[in-house]
């Protein structure tokens, strides 16, 4: 843990803080030293001490470094700089005319937070500045990030620069159907990018690369889009807020419930596809993939519904499928030695018709609970094996990670965003302990009754609560919204025991006791993106490319969002949230790459 995060609230007595002139002076004096210091010739560059804290960060998402890359202290911040800013590179850094300076206390921590935005000679950018003080009123950052905002000249075709429609000047014009018929299924002309998955990652990305003029298919496996959140269990619900939950272009409408029920939100997956023109393949998989280093394109062998097969051939493929590919099941387990019924929490549906049954769910996290309280509603007696440590929170103190900006009266979703996007993943999971420890003490009466019944919590990775679990692992939390409390009452049962094998009449467990049951729920997660990849593409792409997940030494997702080690292959996955934020960078990458401004390599 830096010292940055630890120390208390800044002395803020040394300059007016409650004044707003005051804050603007001091950010505008920051942006021209900085302004100053950037076009300098990078060999002659000193100073960057005065501008920096030592525990600073500098996270620029592609806008400099075609890439997502963070340094972390002003030395590394000026080695960085080196390699990245040349002389007047980053011109017309200002503060935004839509933004003034705000004063923001969070944490423990209080800073001076402001928007910008600059220019290079191929883009605009925005980006967000965080100044903390010294014990002498100095002002540096903490914080500076740096986001491409668009290419110039390659705006998308949004707003004020949205497409006309169909010219009816034209003589004998075709139809918007015929047109969209045409496009749709590639008739005559060839997709750039082949996007493998049509969820909410798949769609996103799609849709920036549609507003800017970049031909890209989906190939979605289901038999309408959606059908990856429609076939799941009934009873789920999202976890996060609609304000979180947007999608880019198309956001909710005002009437929507504040948590999206499954199948609502399939069927939102689906009108968005027709609503913003994507082109869209259901019901088709791969059948093989090739990739030519020669000409830098791949050959994809695709299997429609009608049993025709088609081959394209893109520049570049991106992987969607997310975590839930391929489901896994414990080492050893043969679900043939059981008598009643047994399967993976993926082919849940529903628990009706269940009243009086003995029912086992395997697993501790968000499905396993869910499909737990989904049976001990409809009447059945249930026990939930709990194979390792869950961190439970409650749902209420979730607004809290994502740094309150996601609300009714919050910031537009486009700042919320930009904002959440600057904070580095290692700065946020730093601000990820104290947000644990504060609801670990608001949960207390909870956690300590689910101890007092055998549940075992922990509080992730170094204590960094969910978001640690999601980085590492991706699983592994509970947000709790109801089953919580029937653990702790009693009502569903826990048995910590690990399980030997099945029998016919249930589980054998670590200690010879057999635990009866009538239904076996398996939920005990998935193999994740890569295990996916090499099915759809195969092994030795994927040993090229390398497996993504996790973060990298800069605290950067590694080969997700950004280019891989294999040309032309790229990774995609997370929540909704994650799909809107990073499927502008990813789409940005790729039309740079498109059209010739950048050679997709460092």
């Amino acid at each position: 843990m830096s010292a940055l995060i630890d120390e208390g609230s800044q002395p803020v007595g040394l300059v007016p803080l409650d004044s707003r002139r005051a804050q603007g002076e001091i950010v505008a004096a920051w942006i021209e030293g900085f302004q100053a210091w950037v076009d300098t010739p990078p060999e002659q560059r000193k100073g960057h001490e005065e501008l920096f804290h030592p525990d600073a960060w500098w996270r620029d998402l592609v806008a400099l470094t075609w890439d997502i890359r963070t340094a972390h202290s002003a030395d590394k911040i000026a080695e960085f700089a080196r390699g990245h800013l040349a002389g007047g590179g980053m011109r017309g850094v200002r503060l935004r005319p839509d933004s003034t300076a705000r004063v923001v206390s969070h944490h423990s921590r209080t800073w001076i937070e402001a928007m910008f935005e600059f220019e290079t000679d191929v883009l605009s950018g925005r980006g967000v500045l965080r100044l903390t003080s010294d014990e002498l009123g100095h002002w540096r950052a903490w914080i500076l990030s740096t986001s491409i905002h668009e290419l110039h000249g390659r705006e998308a075709s949004i707003s004020e620069h949205r497409p006309i429609g169909v010219d009816r000047t034209l003589t004998a014009a075709p139809s918007w159907l015929h047109t969209r018929s045409s496009e749709s299924e590639f008739v005559g002309h060839e997709p750039y990018v082949v996007i493998v998955g049509a969820g909410q990652n798949g769609l996103a990305l799609a849709a920036h690369l549609k507003v800017r003029g970049i031909p890209a298919l989906l190939i979605e496996r289901n038999a309408r889009v959606g059908d990856n959140w429609r076939n799941r269990y009934e009873s789920l619900l999202l976890h996060d807020p609609v304000w979180l939950n947007h999608f880019p272009f198309m956001q909710f409408p005002s009437s929507w419930p504040i948590y999206t029920p499954k199948d609502k939100l399939g069927d939102w997956l689906e009108s968005y596809a027709v609503a913003l023109d994507l082109n869209v393949w259901v019901g088709s998989s791969l059948i093989s993939t090739e990739y030519d280093d020669e000409a830098q394109r791949w050959s994809i062998v695709v299997a429609r519904p009608d049993g025709a097969t088609r081959t394209v051939r893109p520049a570049h493929v991106v992987v969607t499928t997310g975590n839930q590919g391929v489901p896994k099941f414990p080492e050893g387990i043969d679900l043939a030695d059981f008598g009643g019924r047994a399967y993976h929490s993926s082919e849940h549906s529903s628990a009706a018709g269940s009243d009086g049954q003995r029912i086992v769910v395997v697993g501790s996290s968000t499905s396993a609970h869910d499909i737990a309280k989904d049976f001990h509603d409809q009447g059945a007696t249930v026990t939930m094996i709990q194979r390792s440590p869950t961190h439970v929170i409650s749902q209420r103190h979730m607004p809290g990670l994502t740094m309150n900006l996601y609300r009714e009266d919050g910031p537009s979703t486009e700042d919320a965003d930009l904002q959440f996007a600057s904070f580095p993943n290692l700065a946020l999971l730093e601000f990820a302990e104290s947000f644990t420890s504060n609801a670990r003490r608001e949960d207390q009466a909870l956690l300590q009754s689910l101890s007092e019944r055998g549940f075992r919590t922990d509080d992730g990775p170094s204590g960094t609560g969910v978001l640690g679990k999601v980085y590492e692992r991706g699983g592994g939390y509970y947000i709790d919204v109801g089953c919580s409390a029937l653990i702790a009452h009693g009502r569903i049962g826990i048995e910590s025991r690990n399980m030997r094998r099945m029998v016919t009449a249930g589980i054998e467990l670590d200690d010879g006791d057999i635990l009866e049951a009538d239904v076996v729920v398996f939920a005990t997660g998935f193999s994740g993106t890569g295990e996916m990849a090499k099915r759809l593409l195969g092994e030795d792409v994927i040993e090229r490319s390398g497996l993504p997940g996790g973060l990298d030494d800069e605290g950067e997702p590694r080969r997700m969002f950004r280019r891989t080690g294999h040309p032309g292959l790229w990774f995609m996955g997370g929540s909704l949230q994650s799909a809107r934020i990073n499927s502008k960078y990813l789409a940005l990458q790729l039309a740079a790459i498109h059209f010739g401004i950048h050679d997709g390599t460092t």
